[in-house]
């Protein structure tokens, strides 16, 4: 592989698995792209200083490594991918030695259309040598912000609390079960863990421990972590990607939902992003008002029963 790709051959490639809703957003756009002497692949999707061209192929390559059905994957294509972008990476041309490169994408945790096994074993195939990474946060916290976040997206009607029955159901196929799978982390290391060697970081480090996190996230110590730790400092109170109560959650809802039904309407469509619908001066000023209401918590709340049958639900997968 070293003769038909060089670049894929020289690089230390460091893949952040996820998963959702441990401050993969915050890494993303605050952090890891402003660490002078690492090479961003990004989540992937835009890097300015690669080509649009190469950004959306490598976007394409990642994507086909969770979304390419059983005996479709393309190694070969994904591999060129990753090649041609590093070969127009301004950051690999500029590094000596073997630069640590870092792809982060939490979809890779999600196993939908084929299994974790499959998924790092395809990731073996394009990452040659590569080290995993994840974010382990308390699931009960992580369950919780994930269904804030699809209530806000209007995907989810449930209480919290009946999301949670629902995905404890045997063989269900909810959006709540494959968050209980999504912080499983020891299914999550037995299926990355066959392929690459592995480390965590804890969420919860980011606010107590900002230097101790990025030494774990990174797998090493030294100025890239030192870095990474100054920039994790600057932003920890930037919040990004959340929904910061039930009043606003019913803000985003009530848009999300009013775009899809003018698209079913015979005019020209809206854009309806997979996101919360933005950040910036205009939602700060929509948003304010309803930030301090209490209105209706009672949906998120999380019952002592919710917390025990979580808690069983892991301990009898090994955790």
């Amino acid at each position: 592989m070293s003769d038909a790709y060089p670049h894929i051959a020289r690089a230390r490639f460091l893949l952040h698995i996820g998963p959702p809703k441990t401050g993969t957003t915050s890494l993303q756009e605050l952090v890891l792209p402003r660490i002078d002497g690492l090479v961003y692949l990004g989540k992937p999707w835009f890097n300015p200083d690669v080509p649009y061209d190469k950004c959306v192929n490598l976007h394409r390559a990642v994507d086909s490594v969770t979304k390419a059905p059983l005996g479709h994957f393309d190694a070969d294509m994904a591999r060129r991918a990753v090649e041609d972008w590093l070969t127009h990476s301004p950051a690999f041309a500029a590094a000596s030695g073997r630069p640590l490169c870092l792809l982060s994408e939490e979809r890779l945790t999600l196993s939908d259309v084929v299994s974790q096994v499959e998924i790092a074993a395809r990731l073996s195939q394009v990452f040659p040598g590569a080290h995993a990474v994840y974010v382990r946060r308390e699931p009960v916290a992580a369950l919780l912000s994930l269904y804030k976040w699809l209530y806000a997206r209007a995907w989810i009607h449930d209480s919290f609390s009946r999301w949670i029955d629902k995905a404890l159901r045997p063989g269900s196929t909810s959006t709540g079960a494959v968050g209980l799978r999504y912080y499983d982390w020891a299914a999550l290391k037995r299926g990355y863990g066959a392929h690459f060697p592995m480390h965590h970081a804890e969420m919860g480090d980011m606010h107590r421990d900002v230097h101790r996190f990025m030494a774990d996230y990174l797998g090493e110590a030294g100025p890239l972590a030192e870095a990474g730790a100054a920039l994790l400092a600057e932003t920890r109170h930037t919040v990004l990607n959340v929904s910061r109560n039930r009043a606003v959650s019913e803000l985003h809802r009530g848009v999300k939902l009013a775009i899809r039904g003018w698209n079913k309407l015979p005019f020209s469509k809206l854009d309806e992003k997979p996101e919360y619908l933005g950040e910036g001066p205009m939602w700060d000023r929509l948003e304010a008002p309803l930030r301090r209401l209490p209105l209706g918590q009672g949906k998120f709340r999380v019952t002592d029963q919710d917390r025990e049958r979580i808690a069983r639900y892991y301990a009898e997968r090994g955790n």
